[in-house]
């Protein structure tokens, strides 16, 4: 396959109505997950081209591979574009190392609103229950429920590191 910087830029924050592909919908990665779905997100590169034996199982209008099962030989791996062990704190901090090249880029308007954003992040984490700020962050369980937001790494875990284990 190949990797290439993003036409679009930094996917940053959220990434938006990723869905799974009919394969994703069958796929173990996302036993449990809705077929549309939002997830956390920081990354500028992008798969422009899926290796042999490749199977695409999610997309959304960022990017077209968000994650893919690939099988060569005996091997086999899972891979997400997006970021399901990131918490709101995580991007919060991710939002203030990179603030001037996303305000550069066009992701907020100006600094004082990417601050505003930030603090918000910062108190949705240290109080997930403001419903208010989810709101207004425009954030669904996807992101806002933990164990949502990080099913696949649970799948991953239970079905490729310890096959058998948690049935």
């Amino acid at each position: 396959g190949r990797c290439a910087a993003s036409a679009r830029g930094r996917e940053f924050g959220v990434a938006r109505r990723i869905t799974l592909s009919p394969a994703g919908r069958e796929h173990p990665l996302y036993h449990g997950k809705p077929a549309e779905f939002d997830a956390l997100s920081s990354h500028a590169d992008e798969v422009c081209e899926l290796p042999e034996g490749a199977q695409l199982l999610a997309s959304n209008d960022w990017s077209r591979v968000q994650a893919v099962a690939v099988s060569h030989e005996a091997a086999s791996f899972w891979a997400v574009q997006y970021h399901p062990e990131y918490d709101l704190a995580e991007v919060a901090a991710l939002a203030r190392l990179r603030r001037d090249e996303l305000v550069a880029q066009g992701a907020f308007a100006d600094a004082p609103t990417a601050d505003a954003w930030i603090a918000d992040l910062d108190a949705l984490h240290a109080d997930p229950g403001r419903r208010d700020l989810a709101e207004r962050l425009e954030l669904g369980p996807g992101v806002c429920d933990a164990g949502l937001r990080t099913l696949e790494v649970r799948n991953w875990i239970e079905r490729a590191v310890r096959p058998g284990a948690g049935r």
